[in-house]
């Protein structure tokens, strides 16, 4: 997958997630969006919540490339917070807290803190 359409793909996601929750996001809903089958989400990505936090990490790059959007980094930042990490694997959940720090660090940026 060129980068282009993996952003494409990691944009649609976000969208869903956004819009659906986690966990309401369905799979049809995810491959709808992205235009890519489950299978070759599950082989770029692992799982629904590798898929999730690619692209909020994705969208992250994003912000800290261009102005920030504070309403944007708090709602991508509490989406993150209903994610549960607990069961996740051991890598999943240290890039977890990763993402939630930097959040932190852009939603503090863009309120000014």
């Amino acid at each position: 997958m060129a980068s282009w359409e993996a952003e494409s793909v990691l944009v649609g996601a976000l969208r869903v997630f956004l819009a659906s929750g986690f966990h309401t996001a369905t799979i049809g809903e995810l491959e709808q969006a992205t235009g890519a089958a489950w299978s070759e989400l599950r082989a770029l990505y692992g799982d629904k919540e590798g898929l999730f936090l690619a692209a909020i990490e994705q969208r992250l790059l994003t912000l800290t490339a261009g102005a920030l959007d504070a309403r944007e980094v708090e709602a991508v930042a509490e989406l993150l917070r209903c994610v549960p990490a607990a069961g996740s694997s051991v890598m999943l959940r240290a890039q977890h807290r990763e993402v939630l720090r930097r959040l932190t660090r852009l939603a503090d940026a863009a309120a000014g803190r």
